[in-house]
């Protein structure tokens, strides 16, 4: 039984005027509104992962997420609670590459090769036609990965300076949803 991802936890904005209503109330200054973002924790995983592994000179606990190598310790200064961003390349290769595969859900997959191609990837959680989507990106954003799905989760990107979909490879209503990304582009990364 694969473990289930919790995105629904955490306030989904509908509207850009409930977004600006929220940001006002936490006097939130626009270079510093981390608090607006969604976290992705990695799911726990089951108790047989729950042992020190050996690789490329650093020993890992993929149960803990915990690596010996100096890119786990600094990313462990500013991250906790499961975040993914805790996963330096030792703990990305483990999760995707060995059976524990199977036991992580489509958008954990997803992010985790997001989080390793793009470095610092922040993500913010909309709602979007009866669905939840998630928006991940680098600040200054010029690409744009668009998480759309419920059990099955797919990756889009979309780019906001050309105002185009990478590869011709767009979800449903992208009309509609480049209109909505670039609105919250410019409101939150201007």
């Amino acid at each position: 039984m694969k473990l289930k991802s919790s995105i629904r936890q955490q306030q989904v904005f509908t509207d850009l005027r409930e977004l600006e209503k929220h940001i006002s109330k936490l006097q939130i200054k626009k270079e510093n509104n981390d608090s607006l973002f969604y976290v992705h924790r990695i799911p726990e995983l089951p108790a047989w992962t729950n042992k020190i592994n050996y690789s490329q000179g650093c020993e890992q606990n993929i149960y803990k997420l915990k690596c010996s190598c100096d890119e786990q310790k600094k990313l462990s200064k500013k991250y906790f609670d499961r975040d993914i961003r805790l996963a330096c390349k030792h703990i990305y290769w483990k999760l995707t590459t060995t059976k524990v595969k199977t036991e992580l859900d489509s958008l954990t997959k997803l992010l985790l090769d997001a989080f390793q191609k793009s470095n610092e990837m922040k993500l913010f959680k909309i709602s979007f036609k009866d669905e939840i989507l998630i928006l991940g990106f680098t600040n200054p954003a010029e690409w744009i990965n668009v998480f759309t799905g419920k059990e099955k989760w797919n990756k889009y990107s979309f780019n906001v300076t050309e105002k185009r979909w990478a590869y011709n490879k767009f979800p449903k209503d992208a009309k509609l949803l480049s209109a909505k990304i670039l609105s919250i582009c410019k409101y939150l990364l201007s």
